[in-house]
Protein backbone atom coordinates (compact mmCIF):
# COMPACT_ATOMS: atom_id res chain seq x y z
CA UNK A 1 0.00 0.00 0.00
CA UNK A 2 1.09 3.40 -1.01
CA UNK A 3 2.50 6.18 1.52
CA UNK A 4 -0.62 8.43 0.21
CA UNK A 5 -2.93 5.48 0.47
CA UNK A 6 -2.21 5.29 3.83
CA UNK A 7 -2.17 8.41 4.91
CA UNK A 8 -5.59 8.96 2.97
CA UNK A 9 -7.21 6.20 5.35
CA UNK A 10 -5.45 7.69 8.48
CA UNK A 11 -7.08 10.73 7.51
CA UNK A 12 -10.46 9.80 6.82
CA UNK A 13 -10.35 7.93 10.44
CA UNK A 14 -9.22 11.16 12.42
CA UNK A 15 -12.61 12.59 10.69
CA UNK A 16 -14.36 10.38 13.24
CA UNK A 17 -12.84 10.20 16.05
CA UNK A 18 -13.72 11.60 19.73
CA UNK A 19 -10.02 12.99 20.19
CA UNK A 20 -8.42 12.95 16.88
CA UNK A 21 -5.14 14.30 18.13
CA UNK A 22 -4.52 10.92 20.45
CA UNK A 23 -4.91 9.18 17.73
CA UNK A 24 -2.22 6.27 17.42
CA UNK A 25 -2.40 3.97 14.64
CA UNK A 26 -1.31 -0.13 14.52
CA UNK A 27 -1.12 -2.19 11.41
CA UNK A 28 -3.11 -1.16 8.01
CA UNK A 29 -3.92 -3.29 5.24
CA UNK A 30 -5.89 -4.16 2.11
CA UNK A 31 -7.25 -6.51 -0.39
CA UNK A 32 -9.22 -6.17 -3.26
CA UNK A 33 -13.71 -7.35 -2.60
CA UNK A 34 -15.33 -9.90 -4.99
CA UNK A 35 -17.03 -6.67 -6.12
CA UNK A 36 -13.16 -5.05 -7.34
CA UNK A 37 -13.55 -2.64 -4.59
CA UNK A 38 -10.57 -2.06 -2.52
CA UNK A 39 -11.30 -2.76 1.04
CA UNK A 40 -8.74 -1.29 3.96
CA UNK A 41 -8.65 -2.64 7.00
CA UNK A 42 -7.01 -1.61 10.31
CA UNK A 43 -6.00 -0.79 14.04
CA UNK A 44 -6.47 2.91 16.10
CA UNK A 45 -5.89 3.48 19.06
CA UNK A 46 -7.18 6.90 20.43
CA UNK A 47 -9.26 8.75 23.66
CA UNK A 48 -12.93 8.37 24.47
CA UNK A 49 -15.02 10.78 25.60
CA UNK A 50 -14.05 10.20 29.20
CA UNK A 51 -10.01 10.63 28.23
CA UNK A 52 -8.64 7.33 28.16
CA UNK A 53 -7.44 4.96 25.47
CA UNK A 54 -9.38 2.71 24.81
CA UNK A 55 -7.05 0.14 23.40
CA UNK A 56 -6.25 -0.63 19.50
CA UNK A 57 -9.69 -1.04 17.68
CA UNK A 58 -10.06 -2.62 14.15
CA UNK A 59 -11.79 -0.20 11.36
CA UNK A 60 -12.25 -1.20 7.85
CA UNK A 61 -13.66 1.09 4.91
CA UNK A 62 -12.98 1.01 1.24
CA UNK A 63 -11.12 3.48 -1.13
CA UNK A 64 -13.17 5.39 -3.98
CA UNK A 65 -12.38 7.58 -6.33
CA UNK A 66 -8.49 7.73 -4.84
CA UNK A 67 -10.42 8.84 -1.13
CA UNK A 68 -10.89 6.35 1.83
CA UNK A 69 -14.59 6.11 2.99
CA UNK A 70 -14.56 5.03 6.35
CA UNK A 71 -17.34 2.21 6.66
CA UNK A 72 -16.53 1.40 11.06
CA UNK A 73 -14.65 1.67 13.74
CA UNK A 74 -15.53 -0.75 16.45
CA UNK A 75 -16.98 1.28 19.37
CA UNK A 76 -17.71 -2.49 21.18
CA UNK A 77 -16.10 -5.79 21.40
CA UNK A 78 -19.02 -7.31 19.09
CA UNK A 79 -18.30 -4.95 16.21
CA UNK A 80 -14.60 -5.70 16.76
CA UNK A 81 -15.37 -9.38 16.05
CA UNK A 82 -17.23 -8.22 13.02
CA UNK A 83 -14.85 -6.10 11.37
CA UNK A 84 -11.98 -8.85 11.98
CA UNK A 85 -13.85 -11.40 10.62
CA UNK A 86 -14.51 -9.73 7.85
CA UNK A 87 -11.14 -8.36 7.09
CA UNK A 88 -9.46 -11.96 7.31
CA UNK A 89 -11.96 -13.44 5.55
CA UNK A 90 -11.00 -10.61 2.52
CA UNK A 91 -7.27 -11.49 3.23
CA UNK A 92 -6.89 -7.52 4.02
CA UNK A 93 -5.40 -8.37 7.75
CA UNK A 94 -4.44 -10.99 10.37
CA UNK A 95 -5.35 -10.36 13.61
Amino acid sequence: MSSSTIDAVQSAILTVLKDPDSAKFGEVGAAVASDGSVVVCGNVNAKNSLGGYIGQMPFVGHMSGGKFVVEQVAATADEAVRIIVRCENLGAMKW
